[in-house]
């Protein structure tokens, strides 16, 4: 499993996580809203608390969430940043290339005017014996 990959996978799960604590913290407002009349001390301290626990892990669970959501954005630029770079690398490689055969055609164009030259000159030097 990629580190991509691992990272998906724990956002998925503190996304379930958060939802599972979301829906218990409203199953207990919606339990307490249709029994509030059954309601004594011990009760509503133990609502209250309970409340307050989920609450927290909420707070953790968004988080870690976040934490996690920021570590798959960066290792996603940095992916971004690597496929850049292999880019100019090729872009650089393609521009030696080009550079290298433009100076072998430039020293190939020499060459053969420089032979021109050496045959005009046996040409005129046979000519003259």
């Amino acid at each position: 499993m990629s580190k991509k990959d691992e990272i998906k996978a724990r956002i998925s799960i503190f996304q379930a996580i958060i939802i599972l604590l979301i829906t218990t913290l409203f199953t207990i407002f919606g339990y307490t809203a249709i029994h509030y009349k059954e309601y004594d001390l011990i009760l509503v301290v133990c609502t209250v608390l309970a409340c307050a626990f989920l609450v927290i892990m909420i707070c953790i669970c968004v988080k870690y969430f976040l934490k996690y959501v920021k570590k798959l954005r960066r290792l996603k630029w940095l992916v971004w940043l690597l496929w850049y770079l292999l880019l100019l690398r090729f872009l650089a490689r393609c521009f030696m290339w080009l550079i290298l055969l433009v100076g072998i055609r430039a020293l190939f164009i020499l060459m053969l005017d420089k032979f021109k030259q050496a045959i005009v000159k046996w040409i005129i030097w046979t000519n003259s014996i």
